[in-house]
C-alpha cells in the first residue's frame, strides 16, 4: 500500500489532531499512527481490509497503523477523525487497566476495533468531541493545549467503558439472538440473516423465539427501536428524521406511522407533552 498519511501536524507526541468531515470521499489508504473514526450523522460503508462494514451515527472506529481503510456509499455524512500515537494508554501517566475493555479497545494486536454508542453516552461523546475541535482550532494557546490533553484522556475512558463482548450468536441459546438485536438494532436486520446465523430452519427459529418472548424476532427488533427512538425524543432535540435513521428505522415517513399507531399522536406532539410510554421488551 503506497498510500499511508500521517498528520501534518501534532498537537503533542501523544494527541497528534482532529478533524470534522461532512461527506468528503476518500480513497484506499493506511496510517502511520492510529485513526479513530466517530459517526456524528448520516450512513456510510466502510472498508477495512477488504471487509466491508455499514456505518451509522454512534459508530466508532479505531483503526491501527498498516490496515487499509476508505470510506464509500456516503449519505449526509458527518465524521470526526481523531489521530493520535499507537499507543496512547502507556503514555498519559494513568493507568486504564482497571477498566473493563482496556486490552480490546487499544490492544497493539488488533488491526482495529469497532465500537457502537447509544443514547446519553453518544450524546456525550458528541459533544465532548465538537469541543475538543474547537480548541484545537485554536490550539496555539498553552491553555487550551492543556485542555485538550485532557479532554482526550477523558474520550479514552468513555471509549474504554463502551466496549463489550460481542453475543456469542452462533450458541443454540436463543436468548443470543435478542442479544444480537439490542447490540446491533441501528443497523438493517432481516429474518433471513437471523436465521442464517442461527444455524436454524425459519419454523425452528421462530417456534423457539416465541416460546421465549411471546412475539416474533421482527416484532421483538421493531420495540427496541422505538424505545430507543423515544428514548431520544424525550432527551434530544434531534429532527424526527434524524432519529428514525439513527435508531434503525430508515425511512422517517414508517416511523411515524408506526409511533402514531402505538401512541395516538404523532412524534413531534408527544414530545411536546414528554409523556412517552415505556417498554416492557
Amino acid at each position: 500500500m503506497n498510500n499511508i498519511l500521517s498528520p501534518p501536524t501534532r498537537l503533542d507526541n501523544i494527541f497528534f489532531d482532529i478533524t470534522h468531515h461532512f461527506s468528503v470521499k476518500v480513497g484506499m489508504h493506511g496510517h502511520s499512527c492510529i485513526e479513530m473514526v466517530f459517526v456524528i450523522s448520516g450512513t456510510c460503508v466502510q472498508i477495512i481490509n477488504g471487509r466491508t462494514f455499514p456505518l451509522y451515527p454512534g459508530c466508532v472506529t479505531i483503526i491501527h497503523p498498516g490496515c487499509k481503510h476508505c470510506l464509500t456509499e456516503m449519505k449526509d455524512l458527518e465524521i470526526y477523525n481523531i489521530s493520535c500515537i499507537s499507543n496512547p494508554l502507556d503514555h498519559l501517566g494513568v493507568s486504564f487497566s482497571f477498566l473493563n475493555g482496556y486490552d480490546q479497545v487499544f490492544a497493539d494486536d488488533h488491526s482495529f476495533c469497532q465500537l457502537s454508542l447509544r443514547g446519553r453516552v453518544f450524546m456525550d461523546i458528541s459533544c465532548l468531541l465538537g469541543q475538543m475541535y474547537a480548541l484545537y482550532a485554536d490550539r496555539k494557546k498553552k491553555a487550551n493545549q492543556v485542555k485538550l490533553r485532557s479532554l482526550f484522556s477523558f474520550l479514552l475512558v468513555f471509549l474504554i467503558q463502551s466496549w463489550h463482548p460481542a453475543p456469542e450468536f452462533m450458541s443454540k441459546d436463543i436468548g443470543n439472538a435478542a442479544a444480537y438485536m439490542e447490540e446491533n438494532y441501528p443497523k438493517k436486520i432481516t429474518l433471513k440473516q437471523l436465521i442464517h446465523e442461527f444455524s436454524m430452519s425459519q419454523t425452528q427459529f421462530l417456534k423457539r423465539f416465541g416460546e421465549k418472548f411471546g412475539k416474533s424476532p421482527m416484532q421483538y427488533l421493531q420495540e427496541i427501536r422505538m424505545h430507543h427512538a423515544c428514548e431520544m425524543l424525550r432527551e434530544t432535540s434531534l429532527p424526527v428524521k434524524e432519529i428514525a435513521d439513527r435508531c434503525g428505522f430508515y425511512d422517517s415517513n414508517y416511523f411515524i406511522k408506526l409511533y402514531k399507531a402505538k401512541f395516538n399522536c404523532p412524534p413531534n406532539k408527544m414530545r411536546k407533552q414528554k409523556d412517552h410510554s415505556s417498554f416492557d421488551l
